[in-house]
């Protein structure tokens, strides 16, 4: 038990921070429990005088004060639940909003190498879930465990003054408890942990399952998919089953020794005692009542020791996140508009063979070059070092004369535009899609960049125009219609340096001739490196970089 309250203690000393503007507000809530501490007190004493005083020697007139006092502990007991609600509310809505937006952020700003050691259900747990838990910690494992152990305690002291035969006869029974928890715990967590894992594997299947759909139908893998499905759910099930048998054992267990071991010897001997006029039936009445607070007290006990045990994992793997070291880098803007490698080279992990080799080479400013090469050459790789998402083994990019592993992702991003063969989109409108690049644009320039990119017909098509929800990853639109959108947000941006890979790759001949002219045009004072493998998409570059296996064979 002294090793769980160290557990409590350090826990609390990591997630502090989070409330520690609104510490006040915990007060409060520390505040409300002692005020539901004193009612619970003061019932069994108004139940004991109504048992001698009334009931047994008839003064009625106490009566009306009896009830007095029980109006008044029912009416303070609901204003206490009503000011702890609100309290609780508005401590937990800023503590989740708070500790939710930091993640995001971390999330946001980790390198993608720490990103892809976390799949996508476990971050969507970490995020959701595991961050209820903590807010479960403050309230659960700390001010409920906190009163629970006070309260045991002070009615363990007015037991023993009311009497000390009866009150040692039920206290014998605590160590029980205690003991027989500690058996369940260490079994129920192991289920936990294993479900917890479990889930975030379920969670990426689904992700994966929803953004694949159409593949997975013109394969014919509704089935499989299925399959893999009931494994998850029977999985699932079965621990969910093992972890609630474990609980419930746990509340049976307390049940029988509770009603019928230990109250059933306290009422035998409560007899007794009453028999011998050592104790009135008033007495034993107002102790029954108040050991029946005593033991729910132990029970909240060792229910929030078990489910610490529990918990404990999805609080550390919250807190993981959140101590995630983000290195800051100065945010920079005046770059220059010309982009130089040296000696680069690059591998994804540590025991993959390397993917860029030695690559050296310039652009200069205002120059549109070509990159181009087989698949799988690392032209796409180089576009990602060149956005600044992953750093280089060794070797150098610099923007301008500025190393861009010395700035800030934003500086990248505001100098740099990119259209991928596969862009991202979103869930939401095209207008909330396009205002990514340029949040204030209005619709006139909405109309501009779209009509650029030959897709403002299609738009204003549709019975919704600019307000028309896309769906998952543009769901709803083909694969030119994707890149055509790509193309007016990165318009949008209005970047001095644009890199497209493959942005053209989804276009029909027709789409792509029109588009291409078009692109070329605005494109005219601006650095470009355009990755491809059609020759319609590279005549008007300068320069053609060409490589193989990872590095450049000529320029």
């Amino acid at each position: 038990m002294f090793n769980l309250k160290s557990q409590r203690i350090d826990i609390f000393k990591k997630v502090y921070p989070f409330i520690k503007g609104e510490r006040h507000l915990y007060a409060l809530l520390g505040g409300m429990k002692l005020w539901a501490l004193l009612l619970s007190i003061i019932g069994p004493m108004l139940y004991l005088v109504l048992i001698n005083r009334v009931m047994i020697d008839k003064q009625m007139s106490l009566l009306p004060l009896v009830i007095m006092g029980y109006i008044g502990i029912y009416l303070l007991q609901t204003l206490g639940i009503v000011i702890n609600k609100r309290i609780y509310n508005k401590l937990f809505v800023k503590f989740n909003l708070k500790i939710k937006t930091q993640i995001l952020s971390i999330f946001t700003k980790m390198d993608v190498s720490t990103y892809a050691k976390y799949t996508v259900g476990d971050l969507k747990n970490r995020i959701d879930s595991d961050v209820a838990v903590i807010e479960k910690f403050f309230n659960t494992h700390i001010l409920d465990y906190f009163y629970a152990v006070a309260s045991a305690i002070i009615i363990a002291v007015i037991l023993l003054f009311m009497n000390w035969i009866l009150a040692l006869t039920g206290l014998v029974m605590v160590p029980i408890s205690f003991w027989f928890v500690k058996i369940m715990r260490k079994r129920a967590n192991k289920v936990s942990e294993q479900q917890r894992k479990l889930q975030g594997e379920y969670e990426s299947f689904l992700h994966v399952t929803f953004q694949n759909w159409k593949q997975i139908k013109a394969n014919n893998l509704q089935e499989s998919r299925n399959e893999v499905l009931q494994d998850f759910r029977g999985n699932l099930s079965k621990l969910f089953v093992k972890k609630q048998i474990y609980w419930y054992i746990n509340r049976a267990f307390i049940a029988f020794k509770d009603f019928f071991i230990t109250r059933m010897n306290l009422y035998f001997i409560g007899g007794l005692l009453i028999i011998n006029g050592r104790m009135d039936v008033g007495l034993l009445l107002a102790f029954m009542n108040y050991y029946a607070q005593f033991f729910n007290n132990i029970a909240s006990i060792t229910e929030s020791l078990l489910g610490l045990k529990n918990d404990a994992p999805s609080i550390d793997r919250t807190l993981e996140i959140i101590n995630i070291e983000i290195h800051s880098k100065p945010k920079v803007k005046g770059l220059g508009d010309s982009i130089s490698l040296k000696n680069l080279c690059f591998r994804y992990q540590d025991e993959q063979p390397i993917v860029l080799d030695n690559v050296s080479f310039s652009v200069n400013p205002k120059e549109h070059i070509a990159i181009v090469g087989r698949s799988g050459c690392g032209k796409t790789t180089l576009s990602k070092l060149i956005m600044g998402l992953y750093e280089p083994l060794s070797g150098t990019i610099c923007i301008g004369d500025t190393d861009i592993n010395t700035i800030s992702f934003e500086s990248i991003g505001r100098k740099i535009g990119i259209v991928l063969q596969n862009p991202p989109l979103f869930n939401l409108t095209i207008r909330e899609n396009l205002q990514f690049a340029k949040k204030q644009a209005s619709d006139d320039e909405l109309m501009s960049v779209c009509k650029k990119a030959n897709i403002y017909d299609f738009v204003d098509s549709l019975p919704k125009r600019f307000d028309t929800i896309i769906g998952e990853r543009g769901i709803k639109l083909s694969g030119g219609q994707k890149q055509r959108l790509s193309i007016a947000r990165t318009l949008l941006q209005n970047p001095d340096i644009i890199i497209f890979d493959e942005a053209t790759n989804s276009l029909d001949s027709e789409n792509e001739k029109a588009i291409v002219g078009a692109i070329n045009e605005l494109l005219k004072g601006k650095t470009v490196i355009t990755i491809a493998h059609r020759l319609s998409t590279i005549l008007d570059c300068d320069r053609v970089v060409i490589m193989d296996s990872g590095k450049v064979t000529a320029v």
